[in-house]
């Protein structure tokens, strides 16, 4: 009887300690802003594998999100909604560009900073903008001499 409760003691004691791991891996990962964010729209041609809820960075240090992921009626090219940290103060002529953590890794938005000394204000928007490169066209170029997908 002893031996069984002290095997639930420590198997309770792992459920716990498992839970916290988890809390504090997922935890650290959320933007912590100590301002509000300011809401921005930026134009691609291309944001594949961009969600709701994507990082946006700044030197690898996460300084928004992406908001919203929607498609013009007119163009037809995607437009990211995204926020940004007001502390930041990221300058106005800044532009954004779509990269990826690695070759497995996922996608993020980084953001290529302006010489400007004046802050991107709340909806503005963002039109030079460098889209994701899709590897697999890329590959296939290289394999097929020069043919892309059709």
């Amino acid at each position: 009887m002893q031996k069984n409760y002290m095997e639930s003691f420590i198997g309770f004691c792992i459920v716990i300690l498992t839970i916290i791991l988890l809390w504090i891996f997922f935890g650290r990962n959320e933007l912590k802003t100590n301002g509000t964010l300011i809401s921005v729209t930026a134009y691609f041609q291309t944001v594949a594998g961009i969600t709701k809820g994507t990082d946006v960075k700044l030197g690898g240090v996460k300084v928004g999100k992406v908001l919203d992921v929607q498609l013009d009626k007119e163009s037809f090219n995607p437009i990211l909604t995204i926020g940004l940290d007001k502390a930041y103060k990221i300058p106005a002529d800044s532009s954004f560009a779509i990269k990826s953590e690695g070759i497995m890794g996922g996608k993020f938005v980084s953001v290529e900073v302006g010489p400007s000394q004046e802050p991107t204000k709340d909806g503005q928007i963002f039109y030079n903008n460098q889209s994701s490169l899709d590897l697999e066209s890329i590959v296939s170029q290289v394999v097929f001499g020069g043919e892309g997908k059709k």
